[in-house]
Protein backbone atom coordinates (compact mmCIF):
# COMPACT_ATOMS: atom_id res chain seq x y z
CA UNK A 1 0.00 0.00 0.00
CA UNK A 2 2.68 2.18 1.09
CA UNK A 3 4.60 2.07 -2.41
CA UNK A 4 1.38 2.38 -4.28
CA UNK A 5 0.70 5.50 -1.94
CA UNK A 6 4.40 6.85 -3.35
CA UNK A 7 3.72 5.96 -6.81
CA UNK A 8 0.15 8.05 -6.97
CA UNK A 9 2.19 10.99 -5.39
CA UNK A 10 4.90 10.92 -7.74
CA UNK A 11 2.19 10.44 -10.59
CA UNK A 12 0.45 13.51 -9.23
CA UNK A 13 3.28 15.78 -9.30
CA UNK A 14 4.38 14.45 -12.65
CA UNK A 15 1.19 15.49 -14.13
CA UNK A 16 0.83 18.47 -12.18
CA UNK A 17 4.49 19.60 -13.54
CA UNK A 18 3.42 18.64 -17.11
CA UNK A 19 0.43 20.42 -16.80
CA UNK A 20 2.70 23.35 -15.41
CA UNK A 21 4.89 23.63 -18.56
CA UNK A 22 1.92 23.34 -21.05
CA UNK A 23 0.46 26.04 -19.38
CA UNK A 24 3.35 28.25 -19.03
CA UNK A 25 4.18 28.07 -22.84
CA UNK A 26 0.79 29.38 -23.68
CA UNK A 27 -0.86 32.71 -23.03
CA UNK A 28 -3.64 31.55 -20.72
CA UNK A 29 -4.84 33.61 -17.78
CA UNK A 30 -4.78 30.09 -15.89
CA UNK A 31 -2.40 28.38 -13.77
CA UNK A 32 -2.05 24.94 -11.99
CA UNK A 33 -1.33 25.38 -7.94
CA UNK A 34 -0.25 22.62 -6.03
CA UNK A 35 -0.19 23.49 -2.05
CA UNK A 36 3.18 22.82 -0.29
CA UNK A 37 2.71 22.27 3.89
CA UNK A 38 -0.19 21.99 5.93
CA UNK A 39 -1.15 25.72 6.38
CA UNK A 40 -4.59 25.27 4.05
CA UNK A 41 -5.06 21.70 5.97
CA UNK A 42 -7.89 20.42 5.95
CA UNK A 43 -9.46 22.25 3.05
CA UNK A 44 -6.26 21.78 0.82
CA UNK A 45 -4.28 19.16 2.03
CA UNK A 46 -0.05 18.85 1.16
CA UNK A 47 0.24 18.05 -2.52
CA UNK A 48 -3.22 19.15 -3.48
CA UNK A 49 -4.02 20.75 -6.64
CA UNK A 50 -6.25 23.44 -8.13
CA UNK A 51 -6.72 25.84 -10.61
CA UNK A 52 -6.11 29.68 -10.56
CA UNK A 53 -6.83 32.74 -12.38
CA UNK A 54 -4.52 35.86 -12.88
CA UNK A 55 -7.01 38.05 -13.09
CA UNK A 56 -7.20 39.51 -9.40
CA UNK A 57 -9.59 42.24 -9.77
CA UNK A 58 -12.25 42.24 -7.62
CA UNK A 59 -11.03 40.49 -4.47
CA UNK A 60 -13.42 39.13 -1.65
CA UNK A 61 -13.71 37.84 1.79
CA UNK A 62 -12.96 33.62 1.68
CA UNK A 63 -10.98 34.18 -1.90
CA UNK A 64 -8.09 31.73 -1.85
CA UNK A 65 -5.31 33.84 -3.62
CA UNK A 66 -1.15 33.30 -4.58
CA UNK A 67 0.12 35.91 -2.92
CA UNK A 68 4.49 37.08 -3.19
CA UNK A 69 5.87 38.06 -0.24
CA UNK A 70 9.43 38.93 0.28
CA UNK A 71 10.21 36.29 1.64
CA UNK A 72 8.66 33.87 -0.80
CA UNK A 73 4.95 32.61 -2.43
CA UNK A 74 1.99 31.82 -0.06
CA UNK A 75 -1.43 30.55 -0.50
CA UNK A 76 -3.83 32.31 1.91
CA UNK A 77 -7.58 32.54 2.41
CA UNK A 78 -8.76 36.05 2.64
CA UNK A 79 -10.00 37.19 5.75
CA UNK A 80 -10.47 41.07 5.70
CA UNK A 81 -11.07 43.36 2.55
CA UNK A 82 -10.41 47.08 2.74
CA UNK A 83 -12.89 48.86 5.20
CA UNK A 84 -13.15 45.77 7.39
CA UNK A 85 -12.34 45.69 10.90
CA UNK A 86 -10.77 44.02 13.76
CA UNK A 87 -9.65 44.34 17.38
CA UNK A 88 -5.83 44.13 18.19
CA UNK A 89 -4.56 43.65 21.90
CA UNK A 90 -1.28 45.30 23.41
CA UNK A 91 1.03 42.56 23.79
CA UNK A 92 3.67 44.07 25.81
CA UNK A 93 5.56 47.50 25.81
CA UNK A 94 5.69 47.35 21.94
CA UNK A 95 3.81 44.35 20.26
CA UNK A 96 0.42 43.51 19.12
CA UNK A 97 -2.03 40.45 18.78
CA UNK A 98 -4.51 40.79 16.70
CA UNK A 99 -8.02 39.30 17.96
CA UNK A 100 -9.52 37.55 14.96
CA UNK A 101 -13.08 36.59 15.28
CA UNK A 102 -13.62 38.58 18.99
CA UNK A 103 -16.19 41.33 19.11
CA UNK A 104 -16.63 43.05 22.61
CA UNK A 105 -19.87 42.92 24.16
CA UNK A 106 -19.41 45.89 26.64
CA UNK A 107 -18.52 48.90 25.96
CA UNK A 108 -15.70 48.55 28.40
CA UNK A 109 -13.42 46.68 25.99
CA UNK A 110 -13.92 49.51 23.48
CA UNK A 111 -12.78 51.71 26.08
CA UNK A 112 -10.03 49.91 27.54
CA UNK A 113 -6.43 51.71 25.84
CA UNK A 114 -5.41 48.05 26.12
CA UNK A 115 -7.65 47.07 22.78
CA UNK A 116 -7.85 49.03 19.23
CA UNK A 117 -9.99 48.95 16.06
CA UNK A 118 -7.90 48.46 12.60
CA UNK A 119 -9.53 49.46 10.44
CA UNK A 120 -7.82 47.90 6.73
CA UNK A 121 -6.85 50.67 4.49
CA UNK A 122 -7.69 51.05 0.77
CA UNK A 123 -6.23 48.14 -1.10
CA UNK A 124 -5.06 45.87 1.51
CA UNK A 125 -6.38 42.33 2.43
CA UNK A 126 -5.73 40.15 5.52
CA UNK A 127 -4.82 36.75 5.14
CA UNK A 128 -5.20 33.75 6.87
CA UNK A 129 -4.56 29.58 6.89
CA UNK A 130 -7.58 27.57 7.08
CA UNK A 131 -5.43 25.61 9.90
CA UNK A 132 -5.34 28.33 12.52
CA UNK A 133 -2.36 26.80 14.17
CA UNK A 134 -0.30 25.79 11.67
CA UNK A 135 -0.06 29.26 9.75
CA UNK A 136 2.16 32.13 9.47
CA UNK A 137 -0.18 34.81 7.87
CA UNK A 138 -1.74 37.91 7.99
CA UNK A 139 -1.98 37.47 12.38
CA UNK A 140 2.34 37.37 11.85
CA UNK A 141 3.31 39.62 9.05
CA UNK A 142 0.27 41.92 9.29
CA UNK A 143 -2.67 43.18 6.34
CA UNK A 144 -0.83 42.70 2.61
CA UNK A 145 -0.88 45.48 -0.55
CA UNK A 146 -3.26 43.71 -3.27
CA UNK A 147 -0.69 44.23 -5.73
CA UNK A 148 1.13 41.59 -4.45
CA UNK A 149 -2.01 39.33 -5.17
CA UNK A 150 -0.95 37.30 -8.65
CA UNK A 151 -3.83 35.00 -8.16
CA UNK A 152 -6.84 33.49 -7.17
CA UNK A 153 -8.17 29.84 -6.83
CA UNK A 154 -11.46 29.01 -9.30
CA UNK A 155 -14.39 27.81 -7.31
CA UNK A 156 -12.48 27.85 -3.46
CA UNK A 157 -13.41 25.25 -1.47
CA UNK A 158 -14.99 26.76 1.59
CA UNK A 159 -13.50 27.22 5.14
CA UNK A 160 -14.06 24.65 7.09
CA UNK A 161 -15.97 25.56 10.38
CA UNK A 162 -12.95 23.68 12.82
CA UNK A 163 -10.45 26.60 11.19
CA UNK A 164 -13.23 29.52 12.01
CA UNK A 165 -10.57 30.16 14.91
CA UNK A 166 -12.32 27.71 17.50
CA UNK A 167 -8.67 26.36 18.10
CA UNK A 168 -7.58 30.36 19.04
CA UNK A 169 -7.20 30.52 23.08
CA UNK A 170 -8.82 34.45 22.33
CA UNK A 171 -12.13 32.20 21.13
CA UNK A 172 -13.09 32.32 24.59
CA UNK A 173 -13.47 36.56 24.83
CA UNK A 174 -16.29 36.36 22.24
Amino acid sequence: MLLLNEFLTKRRAMVAAGALAILAGLNVPYEPVVFVGESMSPTYPNHSFAVASRDVKNLKRGDVVIVQMPFGTIVKRVHFVEGDSYWRMKDGPTGYTDLIGVHPRTRKFEQDPQFSKVTLPRGKVYLLGDNYSGSTDSRAFGYVDVSQVKAVLLNPRPEPKSSKNAESPLYALK
